[in-house]
């Protein structure tokens, strides 16, 4: 007998990418189709058959074996033996990475081994043998039996059945298992891809599946209509919202247009739109009111049509998303309806403040006019406490044409009837005459007025009137809220294309949670004061309204305890 085992090489196929640490030869080749290969194996070939796995464990039920290997296997120790004898016989073949034989552990019969290699691990071993190629002494059998447990002369009984076979036929027998283990392992690495490919395809539905299954909870959550349109106007899908619409399941609508669920005049229209989306290749925005056939409710959408492409950049259809806008456009109506009432109540407030303060102004002109001829003395003479009361009510008259005027002029800017007479003017000659009339004023609470103007100050092209009230306005406020001994300063300079004119006192300054409301109507700097000092609180207002007719601008700065200073520039 040949002591050196049968070199082969075995083309294993291998995969370094497969995680196969826990791979059992069960897990990929059915154990019936393995156990008919095996017996077919060692009933043509006429050798006992068994594959275990790399412990010597055995895998298949044992094939064609003598009946002196089953008395061993039957005992206990015998078993063991036999189990650790095909796991060494199993690691020489994967040392090898093939087959190879060797006298038995237990009885001294040839067994041989060839391993069964899947990508590239070792997860079994197909061995055959039990066969005597020389006699053994019967004493070594019957040494083994007792040894092992077993019966003597059955032990015996049965090594004179054990088939004879030279060793050169078990070497052929030999070869003939190295491609048939060979074949296992190409058949078992080959279901391997094919399990892999498969759990990697069912993984890759499931993703697939879940995927879809929270795209369509998105979709059905968005409070709107959603819905998607081949090139045709068939529907792909659409969410619960769009079935309301229609009136019908996803399932109902998929596969049909338009024309199968509402009327041809919608349905044209909602083609008209479509088209339009794919003819311009953006999205394509409308406002549209619909029916909902579910329960009859009528919407206001602002729909959006959008052309949808896949990945490949080729048209799939058209994306639509329906947005209700109901109580929006509800709110636009009332908002409009309410600045249209608005508009005409105001308009009913300044026609009645015009006829009313014009009303006023014929009878307060002859109050003023009658308390001024009295003051003049010019009825006769009057005592000291008949002066007091007409010089009372001369002032009060003209404070009252004060409030009427500037009412006046606040419902005329309102109605947008005031007008602007451009004419060209001395800047310093219109201030010399406002600085003239509000001379009396300072002198009475010694304050000192002091204009600089720049000499080279151009003439400016504007409605001299209003300029005047502008000023007059300012300089007025200024005087009345700074104490005696206190001063007003104004200064005028070009810049640029535009004159600017400042208003500086030093008078009480104006707190800076006042300023952003300084030049609203009825607002003033320390309201407390009117009582004190009088006014209307119309003169910034207008002011500024006068000054933004001539596309200027006006604004305020002021430091409590310290004075203001407004300016205010127009074009020159």
């Amino acid at each position: 007998m040949r002591k050196k085992p049968i070199q082969m090489i075995f083309d294993y196929t291998s995969s370094s990418d497969m995680d196969l640490e826990d791979l059992a030869l069960l897990d990929i080749i059915d154990l019936e189709d393995l156990q008919t290969i095996q017996d077919t194996f060692a009933k043509t070939n006429d050798v006992a058959s068994i594959i275990t796995d790399t412990d010597g464990k055995p895998i298949t039920k044992p094939s064609n074996f003598c009946k002196i290997c089953q008395i061993v296997r039957s005992t206990e120790i015998g078993k063991r033996r036999c189990e650790r004898s095909d796991m060494i016989l199993g690691e020489k073949a994967k040392k090898l990475m093939g087959p190879t034989y060797e006298r038995c552990h237990s009885l001294g019969l040839i067994d041989a081994s060839a391993p069964i290699i899947i990508g590239g691990k070792h997860v079994a071993n197909w061995l055959i043998g039990q066969t005597n190629v020389k006699e053994i002494n019967s004493k070594l059998i019957e040494e083994y039996a007792r040894e092992i447990g077993a019966d003597v002369d059955k032990m015996l009984d049965a090594y004179h059945d054990v088939h004879h076979m030279s060793i050169e036929k078990f070497e052929n027998v030999l070869l003939l298992l190295s491609q048939f283990a060979k074949q296992i392992s190409t058949l078992g690495y080959n279901n391997l891809r094919l399990i892999r490919e498969l759990n990697e395809r069912k993984l890759a539905e499931e993703r697939l599946r879940e995927s879809e299954a929270k795209l369509r909870t998105v979709v059905d959550t968005i409070p709107d209509l959603v819905w998607l349109k081949n090139t045709d106007g068939v529907y792909l899908i659409c969410n619960s919202k769009f079935e309301r619409f229609f009136g019908a399941k996803e399932a109902e609508i998929v596969g049909k247009t338009d024309y199968d669920f509402v009327e041809k005049e919608l349905a044209d229209f909602f083609t008209q739109k479509d088209k339009a989306a794919i003819g311009s290749d953006r999205p394509v925005m409308n406002e549209e009111e619909v029916v909902y056939a579910d329960d009859g409710h009528r919407e206001v959408l602002e729909t959006i049509n959008n052309p949808m492409y896949d990945s490949n950049g080729n048209l799939v259809g058209v994306l639509g998303i329906g947005r209700d806008i109901t109580s929006h456009k509800i709110a636009e109506e009332t908002l409009l309806q309410a600045k249209i009432e608005a508009e005409l109540a105001n308009r009913f407030k300044n026609e009645f403040i015009a006829i009313v303060s014009h009303e006023l102004k014929t009878p307060l002109s002859s109050i003023i006019g009658f308390s001024e001829f009295l003051l003049d003395e010019m009825s006769g003479g009057m005592n000291e406490e008949q002066v007091k009361y007409i010089n009372d009510i001369f002032k009060s008259g003209n404070h009252l044409l004060e409030v009427v005027n500037s009412i006046l002029d606040i419902s005329m800017i309102e109605s947008g009837k005031i007008e602007l007479y451009y004419e060209l003017f001395s800047v310093s000659d219109a201030i010399d005459e406002v600085i003239s009339i509000l001379l009396p004023l300072a002198l009475k609470k010694s304050i000192d007025i002091d204009v600089k103007i720049e000499m080279q100050l151009e003439d400016i092209n504007a409605d001299k009137t209003k300029f005047k009230q502008i000023l007059y306005n300012l300089a007025s406020n200024a005087i009345k809220f700074t104490p005696e001994n206190g001063s007003v300063m104004l200064t005028g300079k070009q810049i640029d294309n535009m004159l600017q004119i400042c208003v500086e006192d030093t008078g009480m300054g104006i707190p800076k949670e006042n300023l952003e409301e300084i030049f609203n109507p009825f607002k003033q700097g320390y309201p407390y004061l009117t009582r004190i000092h009088g006014g209307t609180g119309l003169g910034l207002s207008i002011a500024k309204n006068f000054v933004e007719l001539h596309n200027g601008s006006i604004w305020v700065e002021s430091e409590v305890g310290k004075g203001s200073t407004f300016t205010f520039a127009i074009p020159i």
